[in-house]
């Protein structure tokens, strides 16, 4: 990866003031996206990142089924879940 030290160059600064926001910036030439620039990400970020209550509810019913199951083998777990949904 290349790095490159930035001068304080006008259209630059407030690109970089957003992405210090934790904002993602994305870079367009001639109407193409050519990159994004985006705030590192720490463990302590991840660590900090929102639980979504409906996702818990969602895992919380998925152990509960596989608890119910007696599966013990991944691959059949998941065979007969997919079946599941087929019918």
């Amino acid at each position: 990866m290349e790095r490159y030290e930035v001068d304080a160059d006008a259209r630059l600064i407030p690109m970089l003031d957003a992405v210090a926001r934790g904002e993602a910036v994305v870079i367009r030439r001639a109407g193409q996206v050519v990159a994004t620039v985006e705030p590192v990400r720490t463990d302590a970020d991840a660590a900090d990142a929102p639980f979504s209550l409906e996702g818990l509810k969602q895992l919380e019913a998925l152990r509960a089924m596989v608890r119910g199951s007696g599966v013990t083998d991944a691959a059949l777990l998941v065979r007969e879940m997919r079946e599941a949904d087929e019918h």
